[in-house]
């Protein structure tokens, strides 16, 4: 399709020459170099008869070979038909190489020349070496990754860790607080109670104490609940507490 001259190309992609007369082509399909070969009718058969009659195709048989060469230089007779009329018009750059030059089997001259024209060969997939080096790149990168999550994890588990304590700590805080405040309000409740228990009740009850562990009753509470009613300040009476303690002692010594 690259060589289709006139208006066969302007059909085919549906425009017409440019106004230089050139035709337009698709440059995705116009290659960047191109390489002539040429060779005489004589050198390529000689060159056909000494390759293996197993690695020929039909038609370079020795009996079919020169049959196809005569027809292809008849079409080439007419240049302007030719593939090279065409490149000239179109004025593309092409190199011609005369294969005769280099008489050896494999043609390495030939095709050291080629190679320094279109220059290293050129793989447009990656190679294995470069696929190897791209999944190594590319495992080396999850690594990485998997490395800073783990730690951004673990840093996420420490700050978190860090912020359970601290909120224990300050649930501790007023948790103690509330008590302490608690505990104040009781005292503050109790104060009233306390003057007035140690007003009304604690000196008679000091001194019933100490008289029960004096007299050692046989029934220290019912002994200490007689001496606070004999000994209510509110009516106190010296003559029923003496009578009260010489009863104490003669019940004691009764039960002895």
């Amino acid at each position: 399709m690259l060589f289709l001259a006139g208006e066969e190309l302007g059909e085919f992609y549906g425009e017409e020459p440019g106004e230089d007369g050139k035709d337009i082509l698709d440059p995705r399909i116009v290659p960047d170099k191109i390489i002539v070969l040429e060779a005489s009718d004589e050198f390529l058969i000689q060159r056909m008869l000494t390759i293996p009659t197993a690695q020929l195709q039909d038609r370079h048989q020795d009996k079919v070979f020169p049959g196809v060469l005569q027809a292809y230089r008849k079409k080439m007779d007419n240049y302007d038909s030719t593939a090279l009329h065409y490149m000239d018009l179109q004025e593309m750059i092409y190199y011609s190489i005369d294969v005769t030059a280099d008489s050896s089997a494999n043609l390495p001259n030939i095709i050291l020349r080629i190679s320094d024209l279109l220059g290293k060969p050129h793989n447009y997939g990656l190679t294995f070496e470069q696929e190897n080096a791209l999944k190594n790149a590319q495992q080396l990168e999850a690594e990485k990754v998997s490395t800073i999550e783990k730690e951004d994890l673990a840093q996420i588990e420490s700050k978190e860790l860090e912020d359970r304590r601290n909120n224990i700590q300050q649930w501790m805080e007023k948790l103690a607080k509330i008590k302490r405040e608690e505990f104040e309000r009781e005292e503050a409740a109790m104060i009233p109670l306390r003057h007035y228990l140690m007003a009304h009740v604690v000196p008679t009850l000091t001194k019933g104490l100490i008289e029960v562990t004096r007299v050692r009753p046989y029934d220290p509470v019912e002994f200490l609940a007689e001496f606070m009613f004999q000994h209510n300040p509110g009516s106190i009476n010296n003559a029923n507490a003496q009578k009260f303690r010489d009863e104490m002692i003669k019940k004691r010594g009764t039960t002895k």
